[in-house]
């Protein structure tokens, strides 16, 4: 509308940019129960995504937050750190024993995770690389933490806008809806979330 056009015309001198969002069209999205009525009701829409996921996209943007995953056999948890931070204050975030221990973290490129399927296996191939205290951890690894005290954890970083399920999960952050962490099991890697 007018208003909308004359917004977006002084947003612009500011430099800034503008994100609309409908909030009719949200609430309906946030009342269908799977993901698969979700994104068939935003197709019939004609939109490609929830505007709430280009909302948080914007956010992370804005704030300088990427966000990274912890991994284990039956677990992966997901973590929002400032961009830029280095791998002993990104695994501070989980616990301030593994900033004060960390020691060095094996790292992963995610798109080789995805294809190869296993640390074993990307082991295997020497896809793998070491990094020390000074590493800045960024969008799209996967890195083992290892500290002094022998905690050993998995860091998956991951681009807010690659995966829906991670779209879904900084959805739940931001609206306190659940916690920042999801379950998956290996074999058929459903996403719960506790």
């Amino acid at each position: 509308n007018e208003h909308t056009k004359r917004f977006a015309e002084f947003v612009a001198k500011e430099n800034s940019e503008i994100l609309l969002v409908c909030a009719g069209i949200e609430a309906e999205i946030a009342e269908l129960e799977s993901k698969e009525e979700r994104m068939e009701f935003v197709e019939a829409m004609g939109l490609t995504e929830p505007g709430v996921n280009r909302l948080i996209r914007t956010c992370y943007t804005l704030l300088n937050l990427i966000t990274y995953f912890t991994a284990g056999e039956k677990e992966v948890r997901a973590w929002t750190i400032t961009k830029g931070f280095k791998a002993p204050q990104a695994a501070g975030v989980i616990h301030t024993d593994f900033e004060k221990g960390f020691i060095r973290a094996e790292v992963i490129k995610y798109e080789d995770f995805v294809k190869y399927g296993s640390e074993a296996a990307i082991k295997e191939l020497g896809k793998m690389g070491v990094e020390g205290k000074e590493y800045v951890v960024v969008d799209k690894t996967v890195c083992a933490s290892f500290s002094n005290s022998n905690h050993f954890k998995k860091l998956a970083s991951a681009t807010i806008s690659e995966k829906y399920n991670v779209d879904e999960i900084q959805t739940r952050i931001l609206n306190g809806d659940g916690a920042p962490w999801i379950k998956s099991t290996c074999e058929d890697q459903d996403i719960h979330f506790q």
